[in-house]
């Protein structure tokens, strides 16, 4: 998209100010989170390849801690909420969804791996779980979803917080 502001990217680690606008990238595959439709709108989370380093707001997200230490994670440009996309956590989607009814599967919890800055992201409901792409090899539009996480994880369960240098 021309005209597009470019910025430098900085790492960000907890707490993360709810101020703050933030891009959540996949430490194996350097994408960003956003929604399948690459505006932050509602439908699937996916990883989304930008290397242009243009700055949309729809791929840039606000974390916002709670009382217990996990994070609602919004969307910039339309406050649309990263969810789990159902009850049964195992292999569950992860979504973009309006936020008409926030609850515990909204919730996201953050544990540090120890590598690069980076974490695993998982639902505050079943910590046993965490994100990761659903398809190999990693692209554009790769969805994400939940898979068992062992406390150890892998590469695929990694993500890193960056923001823009101001």
């Amino acid at each position: 998209m021309p005209n597009a502001p470019e910025h430098p990217r900085q790492p960000a680690s907890p707490p993360f100010d709810s101020a703050t606008e933030y891009y959540i990238d996949h430490l194996q595959s350097s994408l960003h989170l956003n929604s399948v439709d690459y505006s932050g709108s509602a439908g699937a989370a996916v990883l989304f390849n930008d290397r242009d380093n243009a700055d949309w707001s729809g791929e840039r997200w606000k974390l916002t801690e709670q009382q217990d230490g996990s994070y609602f994670i919004t969307n910039v440009a339309t406050g649309n909420y990263l969810v789990v996309a159902s009850a049964a956590p195992h292999y569950a989607s992860v979504t973009v969804a309006a936020p008409d009814a926030k609850d515990v599967q909204w919730r996201w919890v953050l544990r540090s791996s120890g590598l690069l800055g980076s974490f695993s992201l998982h639902p505050a409901i079943t910590p046993g779980v965490a994100v990761a792409p659903k398809t190999w090899p990693y692209g554009q539009g790769a969805p994400l979803h939940l898979i068992p996480f062992d406390g150890a994880g892998y590469l695929t369960h990694l993500f890193k917080v960056t923001t823009v240098a101001g």
